[in-house]
């Protein structure tokens, strides 16, 4: 497992490439305003470089040795 910290990044950490700059949304079903925080070029990094860390993650484990299937009795 790796933990990620990115300075002055909030809490949404999402795909790369998308607009960062809404940090204060309404909740599609309470209505009520939430705030992701940080800034828009710090989250934009953010996403950028967890996205890269998620796409190791899935080579590594498409590349690791499958598990003996159990067998039957």
């Amino acid at each position: 497992m790796t933990h990620l910290d990115f300075e002055d990044a909030g809490h949404s950490i999402v795909f790369p490439y998308v607009p960062t700059t809404q940090l204060v949304y309404a909740h599609p079903v309470s209505k009520r305003l939430s705030t992701t925080g940080g800034a828009f070029a710090p989250n934009a990094h953010a996403d950028e470089a967890s996205w890269a860390g998620v796409l190791r993650f899935l080579e590594q484990a498409a590349q690791a040795p499958s598990a003996p299937a159990a067998q039957k009795a």
